[in-house]
């Protein structure tokens, strides 16, 4: 199983939430954030020929009407501008269950 890039660029979100700063409508592009990574996700596509290889992508789950969130359910899901946080990581648990279920 190989994970794809979490969505990018939420430092400053980050940073106002842990200022107290509401942020629940703050997102940003999901076509804008996975081109911030389009080299990651050429390896990924490039990986993605081996039979037995299973992609994850956060971003499946982090950005519903293709805007990644940065809060849900009232909870930051980014430690910093591209890290998850406990909840963020909560969110795709059962995403990767479904991926290693695939994958044995």
């Amino acid at each position: 199983m190989v994970c794809a890039p979490s969505p990018a660029r939420f430092s400053k979100a980050a940073r106002l939430v842990a200022q107290g700063h509401d942020l629940p409508g703050f997102n940003v592009s999901e076509r804008v954030s996975r081109e911030r990574q389009r080299i990651a996700f050429g390896v990924l596509d490039r990986l993605a020929q081996h039979p037995r290889l299973v992609r994850v992508y956060p971003a499946q789950a982090l950005c519903p009407q293709e805007r990644c969130v940065v809060m849900m359910g009232g909870k930051l899901l980014f430690f910093d501008s591209h890290h998850l946080d406990i909840p963020g990581s909560e969110t795709l648990v059962p995403m990767l269950a479904r991926a290693l279920r695939q994958g044995a």
